[in-house]
């Protein structure tokens, strides 16, 4: 990348999602692109979409539709659709939507500033493996006093009315001393208030299968 280039995120959907397109701030912030919030100064724009429900995925469809104009009024130059949406309809969303350039499921979001310099696949879906850890690059969103904490990702149960599964994948629960190095780093950076997130709490540990427990993570973090 000869120049920073400034690049323009709409997160949809649940805390969760957030926590992925911080995830996605802090590595194109690392890799020397310059953040906006003017979508028409923007020469990439990345959607960070829900698939979960119809209407979450109408509006991801919506949303990349409208900011899809840039292309043609701004300075947009590509425009990426990342997250549930990607992975819920991985070989038809790319077909129905030529306006895009770029497709990453929720395994492969952290590689988001590789994935635009040097990968020429238009489409990058995977089957979702990655959680993120405390050394992760990470910009956050939200007041400055606050942060989302995801303490797994993926769930184990197979509800019949739940995609969950399909779309983030079998648990994958973060180890207690890895959290906690997450929380020393953000309030380092000035948060006071914590918000523990995953698909199922109360779950959290299981598929560590050493005694890891939510109570034995409170317990840690008290």
């Amino acid at each position: 990348m000869n120049e920073p280039k400034k690049v323009y995120l709409q997160s949809l959907g649940c805390p969760k999602n957030l926590v992925d397109s911080e995830v996605m701030l802090g590595t194109l912030a690392s890799q020397g692109y310059e953040l906006t919030t003017d979508r028409n100064a923007a020469e990439v724009i990345v959607v960070n979409t829900c698939g979960f429900l119809q209407a979450a995925a109408k509006e991801s469809i919506d949303t990349i539709l409208d900011l899809a104009r840039e292309k043609k009024s701004g300075n947009c130059q590509k425009l990426v659709v990342a997250g549930c949406l990607a992975q819920r309809y991985q070989g038809e969303l790319p077909k129905e939507l030529p306006e895009a350039d770029l497709f990453i499921g929720t395994n492969d979001y952290a590689r988001i500033g590789e994935l635009l310099e040097g990968i020429p696949d238009r489409e990058y879906i995977h089957k979702p493996l990655y959680v993120h850890h405390s050394e992760t690059p990470r910009l956050l969103a939200t007041a400055p006093h606050t942060a989302y904490v995801k303490i797994a990702e993926g769930c184990n149960h197979t509800c019949s009315f739940c995609i969950i599964p399909k779309l983030r994948g079998k648990q994958r629960s973060r180890p207690v001393d890895d959290i906690s190095r997450e929380i020393k780093n953000l309030k380092r950076m000035g948060v006071q208030e914590f918000n523990l997130i995953a698909q199922d709490t109360t779950d959290y540990g299981g598929d560590l299968h050493d005694g890891t427990t939510i109570e034995k993570l409170f317990r840690a973090l008290a």
